[in-house]
């Protein structure tokens, strides 16, 4: 009997996160995908261009400068599109000029990709809502699939870490536009108020934030820069908490993470950190360095053993199930049966 062949999807991205890679690894068992990163390889090369001259179906990673090709190549061949979206591409934070509602140009070229989309995939209720009201014309496109968190084998069955030592994370990558929204110099001048605690930065810095970060860096902090899985998951499960003061989040993968661990996360509840983390997280009354460093206090009190068992289990759950995988095969075998 001749086995089917898989179907072909390209994945576009222009930054190979964890995400895009989850997503990525987690669909090649049933699809014959190819991820292609622009900002490495650029637009229009000739594996561009047979990887998505071959595809069913592409799939890109935001509605961003990136997405312009697909989308276009979309429009001429009638091939499906399907776009994740929720996060810079369809943001405003004018405060710190961030998120592509802010730039006309940029504005229009979210615009566009969304317009050519078959479908529009969300991974929060706050990102959802978000288009609805940005983009209410796109309604109907929107499908909400959840993140899912991967832990690494040796976690899985391993119960949390109960002993935790006075350590405070903050886990980014960051570029340009990560270092405002993710308030570095915020996280600074807290570590600076407890000199008790070691405040430790997890991801890629790139070399113009690296001098912003070192600027005035408090001795209690240091960045170890970017980690391989296992480690990430060995500070998570060792540290008493993560920071996370952003202006913007459309899911805050770091916060589940996290919480997944039994570390517990400290959030300014901007987009859709409270959601994702199913209540359990801690939001300081102001976004002031007194009340943040007045919650990590209250926390080391309120914050038992059962506290970070229940977060645990309950987050592993739901985000580590394969709720993601089914429900984007499902997207997809529908869009390729029509």
């Amino acid at each position: 009997m001749e086995i089917s062949p898989k179907p072909k999807i390209a994945l576009i991205s222009s930054w190979d996160t964890e995400f895009v890679k989850d997503d990525f690894e987690i669909l090649s068992n049933y699809y014959d995908i190819s991820l292609y990163l622009t900002r490495e390889k650029g637009f229009f090369s000739k594996e561009f261009v047979s990887i998505i001259s071959e595809a069913r179906i592409i799939l890109v990673w935001f509605a961003a400068v990136h997405a312009i090709p697909p989308a276009l190549w979309s429009l001429i061949t009638g091939k499906p599109l399907l776009v994740f979206s929720g996060g810079y591409d369809v943001a405003s934070i004018p405060e710190i000029g961030y998120g592509n509602r802010n730039h006309r140009i940029k504005k229009q070229i979210t615009r566009f990709v969304l317009a050519r989309a078959t479908k529009i995939i969300v991974q929060s209720h706050f990102s959802l809502r978000e288009i609805e009201s940005c983009y209410p014309q796109h309604k109907y496109k929107l499908s909400y699939i959840p993140h899912r968190i991967s832990i690494p084998d040796n976690f899985l069955n391993k119960p949390i870490s109960l002993k935790r030592e006075k350590i405070l994370l903050t886990v980014a990558l960051l570029n340009p536009l990560n270092y405002k929204r993710k308030k570095i110099e915020l996280i600074k001048q807290i570590a600076s108020e407890l000199p008790d605690y070691s405040v430790i930065h997890i991801g890629k810095i790139f070399d113009e934030q690296k001098m912003q970060f070192d600027k005035n860096l408090p001795v209690n902090m240091k960045s170890v820069g970017f980690v391989k899985a296992d480690t990430l998951w060995d500070y998570y499960n060792s540290a008493t908490a993560l920071l996370l003061p952003s202006w913007h989040e459309g899911f805050g993968i770091t916060a589940v993470e996290a919480a997944a661990a039994g570390c517990v996360p400290l959030i300014s509840g901007a987009g859709a950190q409270k959601e994702v983390t199913m209540g359990y997280s801690i939001k300081p009354t102001e976004e002031t360095v007194k009340s943040w460093v007045k919650s990590i206090k209250k926390m080391e009190i309120d914050v038992d053993d059962t506290y970070r068992k229940k977060m645990a289990k309950e987050l592993r759950k739901f985000y580590a199930s394969e709720l993601r995988l089914t429900s984007l095969r499902e997207l997809i075998s529908s869009i390729i049966e029509e």
